[in-house]
């Protein structure tokens, strides 16, 4: 009998140490999943702020780029008789654009008018100041990315550079309008507006400048030799568009 309560006994301490083993790693396994679900919710946070806040800091910056072009703008006095004056006029693409690099030593004054992160409805508010006032012979427009990344329609962003187009016209600047670069996020949505764009120009005066064509592949995106990051040129990418640009004007 001795030996049977033994066994029983060591039996009954087996089972209860097997169950509070059991708790234990039930209890291991809900702290982990919980400090697991704890971290990502805090790593969701700080991501949230720090995209609230890199937002935050772009549209600051952005009104920093537009102040100095005020006063940029104030500065500048009509091109005197004999003087060209082209401005380049968009969105980072264009801001991002070294123009001295590009065009120092040829027959104008080329201005850079871009913004980064502006839709065809931020350029078309800014148009007269950065553009009209400043009585070009010509302007380079190209815009319409940032569009498609805030779910602007396609005929909105039209009739936004019909409306430059025009504005220009009566003013006498002659306008060239580029096709926007590739981007595989919006493969489609490009190519339905860069064929917009040269079909306009063809029935509308203006000149398009195929910038899509002289940057990318079959494939819709970059050729990796003319951007940094499959969104913006690199100086590769510039000396092709510069190459398009002086070739369309014809100097």
């Amino acid at each position: 009998m001795t030996l049977k309560r033994h066994i029983s006994a060591f039996m009954a301490a087996a089972i209860l140490s097997t169950l509070i083993l059991a708790c234990l790693l039930s209890a291991l396994v809900l702290w982990t999943i919980w400090n697991e679900t704890t971290h990502q919710r805090e790593m969701a946070y700080l991501k949230g702020q720090a995209d609230t806040y890199k937002s935050q800091y772009d549209v600051f910056a952005n009104h920093l780029v537009r102040y100095q072009y005020a006063l940029d703008n104030s500065r500048i006095r009509a091109p005197y008789t004999g003087q060209q004056r082209v401005i380049f006029f968009g969105d980072s693409i264009i801001q991002q654009w070294d123009l001295k690099r590009s065009f120092t030593g040829q027959p104008f004054q080329s201005l850079n008018r871009g913004i980064g992160g502006e839709t065809t409805e931020d350029m078309l508010l800014r148009y007269y100041d950065d553009v009209v006032a400043l009585h070009p012979d010509a302007v380079i427009i190209v815009g319409g990315t940032n569009d498609l990344a805030h779910g602007i329609r396609p005929e909105i962003t039209r009739d936004n550079l019909t409306f430059m187009c025009a504005i220009a016209r009566r003013r006498k600047i002659a306008v060239m309008l580029g096709t926007i670069p590739p981007l595989s996020r919006f493969e489609a949505q490009i190519r339905q507006h860069n064929n917009w764009v040269r079909s306009h120009c063809e029935n509308d005066c203006c000149k398009a400048l195929d910038f899509s064509k002289v940057l990318g592949g079959s494939d819709g995106t970059f050729v990796t030799l003319n951007s940094r990051e499959g969104v913006h040129p690199n100086d590769h990418g510039y000396d092709a568009m510069t190459k398009l640009v002086i070739s369309e004007m014809g100097i």
